[in-house]
């Protein structure tokens, strides 16, 4: 779904259960669109929720990236299922979170 305002996505994020699949939409619009402090807090949650996942590398910015393997794994996902859940722009151009190579 694409999303107008970064109200409408947090209304989602908190009305569909995670394993919807419009919750990583609405969850990746509100990274992208939402505060500062909230894309801090997910960073720095990332090792609690997934132990096991290292980035692979570091952007120019020292933003982590992830290989699609790796985050597949942490997932515990087929490689096609995942692929299938994202939007490819999303892996093509990065995002602050994931940035999956």
């Amino acid at each position: 779904m694409k999303y107008q305002s970064l109200e409408e996505a947090m209304t989602d994020l908190s009305n569909l259960e995670q394993d919807d699949p419009g919750w990583i939409d609405a969850f990746m619009y509100c990274f992208d669109h939402g505060p500062e402090e909230f894309r801090r807090r997910i960073r720095e949650g990332m090792p609690k929720f997934f132990p096991g996942l290292k980035p692979s590398h570091f952007d120019e910015k020292g933003n982590p990236c992830y290989s699609v393997d790796d985050v597949c794994k942490a997932l515990n996902m087929d490689r096609d299922e995942f692929l299938s859940s994202v939007d490819p722009e999303d892996i093509k151009n990065g995002s602050d979170l994931s940035r999956v190579q």
